[in-house]
């Protein structure tokens, strides 16, 4: 298993909350909650499917500006 399915199914086992800082956003899926953080303020907060279409698009939108 890819490393990240390795820790995907450790933590699935574990009833603890987890804090976990990533730019593989893949991995957020299985998660209940993300917080988008971003020069130190929290720009969203909820679910994944919440959270991420803003973000994606955010991101896409950074991507396309000419410096």
């Amino acid at each position: 298993l890819p490393t990240s399915l390795q820790l995907r199914h450790e933590l699935n086992k574990l009833s603890q909350q987890i804090v976990m800082i990533t730019h593989n956003k893949d991995i957020l899926v299985d998660f209940d909650r993300i917080l988008w953080i971003d020069n130190g303020k929290i720009i969203k907060d909820g679910s994944y499917e919440n959270v991420m279409p803003d973000f994606e698009e955010e991101m896409q939108r950074r991507a396309n500006v000419s410096y």
